[in-house]
């Protein structure tokens, strides 16, 4: 439905990806079992997607294969770059023996948002910037490419958002133990 929107209909896609991923963990928690099922959901989502996008982009006369009508890439990509930092974190909680900072990130909405808020504006810079793998597949005129180049970028802004939370994990640290 947001592949109709006027203007910037991918980043209308990818904000209210964020935000029914956020209420999921505001209501539900942020468990393993909650991380599982979101997984199964991208899972699901990407393999209904792609067939319905195969149809959609059958049945058009246009040679053009990545239009703004096609958006649930964009949810694909989004889920991604959220499912990355926050399935670290849930590791880092398993087996770390001080996990103070990792149950903060965790149980603090503040963190939660931050770490959304980095994942959405990452996953849209990657996607529109398309920097190297995810470049080459936006080139490719495929159906595969049309999920593959949002796939890539969520896994860029993913990386990206551990990244910042591992850098504020060892700073809390190091702040935290007065060297």
């Amino acid at each position: 439905m947001t592949g109709y929107c006027p203007v910037a209909s991918g980043t209308v896609a990818s904000c209210f990806t964020a935000v029914c991923i956020f209420m999921v963990f505001l209501l539900c928690g942020i468990t393993p079992q909650v991380l599982m099922f979101t997984l199964l959901g991208l899972v699901a989502l990407y393999c209904i997607g792609i067939s319905c996008t195969y149809y959609y982009v059958s049945q058009r006369d246009s040679s053009e294969y990545d239009t703004s009508e096609i958006v649930v890439d964009e949810a694909v990509g989004q889920i991604i770059a959220l499912i990355i930092p926050f399935s670290a974190l849930m590791v880092l909680q398993l087996v770390e023996g001080n996990r103070v900072f990792v149950d903060t990130v965790l149980s603090s909405n503040k963190y939660i948002a931050m770490l959304f808020i980095v994942s959405l504006i990452g996953f849209r810079a990657f996607d529109i910037l398309k920097p190297g793998i995810v470049g080459r597949f936006d080139r490719t005129k495929t159906v595969t490419s049309i999920f593959m180049d949002d796939v890539m970028a969520g896994v860029y802004a993913g990386c990206c958002a551990l990244f910042i939370i591992l850098v504020m994990i060892i700073a809390y640290r190091y702040l935290d133990e007065g060297i």
